[in-house]
């Protein structure tokens, strides 16, 4: 004799069959339903009207999954109808809501579980039951994958959007003209360029526009890098950004900060100048870092072979011993960093005025030729070699 467990297994089966058989001789007044229920919903404004032109061979395509799914059980689940996939892409592309968008499967699958129970009334209770739980997992299923197809389009859009800003941008930069409706941010402005770095490196820029109530272009890069705009019809320094930055805390992000410049020239100076900022940025452990603190270790490291040949004219000479080269060195840094002062010098290093006079002569001698003469380049050698050093 068969067991109870094997014959409701049979009574389940041949209840979806019959159940199944019912609902395709309504097939049309379903899809009809499912048709008005959307153009209910694009009343309401969830729909953009676009969206909607394809909703009819939608609600056809997955009205046949639902029917499978009641036939064949499990074994149907997986094949989700492609015009129900493309929807949700499409919604994606109509920058509809994702909640937006499932509240209207979920109306749509309570749409269809009103018509399983209508034509469920002769079922037995375990077909009946059964037929319930078997609504919910492929409401489940369904929902579940379309909004996992939702998301993926919504991420491609937005790795295909940040390309086609990178692109814009690199034609700009290089001299392209750029339509002004493809660009979304007005070059007929004042600017300050950012090239900003870390993880959180968008949210932070977008966060410092608002602050300063400026016109924003962010457009990220490689490695967590973003190249950002500050816009506005008012001149803005790039020292007003430095305090805003300084003054909120909790930015997680190194900033590299040119000057500002006017109209495209200046949109692309304040860029360049930048990142070359950023150069000098990476090398020491500060997390605003403006061009014009730094211009010249900046220029100098966009020619690594000059900079070095610098180092090798101006400070290899007071290297012929180890600990006298680090005293003369330290020498010319307190001297630079007091206005050229020997006095002031002096007293920052503990030592006399005719100590520090003596090494400044034997300076003059090991390099021959005047401090006078030489004093800029010797100073940017000695910066170039603290950020090698940092």
């Amino acid at each position: 004799m068969e067991g109870r467990g094997v014959k409701e297994r049979k009574s389940l089966v041949v209840g979806s069959a019959v159940l199944a058989q019912r609902l395709r001789r309504r097939r049309g007044e379903i899809e009809r339903a499912l048709t008005h229920a959307c153009a209910t919903d694009e009343g309401e404004g969830i729909q953009d009207p676009a969206y909607c032109t394809q909703t009819d061979a939608t609600f056809a395509a997955v009205t046949e999954y639902y029917l499978a799914c009641i036939e064949k059980g499990e074994d149907a689940w997986s094949l989700i109808p492609s015009a129900a996939i493309e929807q949700a892409r499409a919604a994606a592309r109509h920058e509809i809501a994702l909640d937006d968008f499932l509240i209207g499967v979920i109306a749509a699958q309570t749409l269809l579980n009103e018509f399983v129970l209508q034509e469920s009334r002769e079922l037995t209770g375990d077909s009946l039951s059964g037929a319930q739980a078997l609504q919910g997992s492929v409401l489940l299923r369904f929902a579940s994958e379309l909004a996992r197809e939702y998301k993926r389009e919504e991420c491609r859009l937005r790795q295909s959007t940040v390309r086609r800003q990178n692109a814009l941008v690199n034609r700009l930069l290089w001299g392209t003209p750029v339509a002004k409706h493809e660009f979304g941010y007005s070059l007929e402005m004042w600017h300050v360029g950012l090239v900003v770095d870390g993880a959180r490196a968008k949210d932070a820029t977008r966060a410092l526009a608002e602050i300063l109530g400026t016109a924003l272009l962010a457009v990220p890069r490689d490695r967590g890098t973003v190249w950002a705009w500050l816009g506005s019809h008012r001149r803005i320094s790039s020292q007003s950004v430095r305090d805003a930055l300084t003054a909120k805390h909790g930015f997680r992000a190194r900033f590299a900060i040119g000057e500002p410049g006017r109209n495209v020239e200046g949109w692309r100076s304040t860029h360049f100048e930048a990142r070359a900022a950023l150069a000098v940025a990476f090398r020491t452990s500060a997390t605003v870092t403006c061009f014009a603190q730094v211009a010249l270790e900046a220029i100098a490291l966009q020619t690594p072979d000059l900079g070095q040949s610098l180092r090798a004219t101006y400070l290899a000479p007071l290297t012929e011993s180890h600990r006298r080269g680090l005293v003369l060195r330290q020498t010319l840094r307190a001297y630079f960093a007091s206005g050229r002062n020997a006095s002031s010098a002096a007293v920052s290093l503990s030592v006399s005025r005719r100590t520090v006079e003596n090494r400044l002569r034997i300076i003059e001698q090991k390099l021959g030729r005047s401090l006078t003469a030489c004093g800029a380049e010797l100073e940017l050698a000695l910066r170039l070699e603290d950020l090698d050093q940092s």
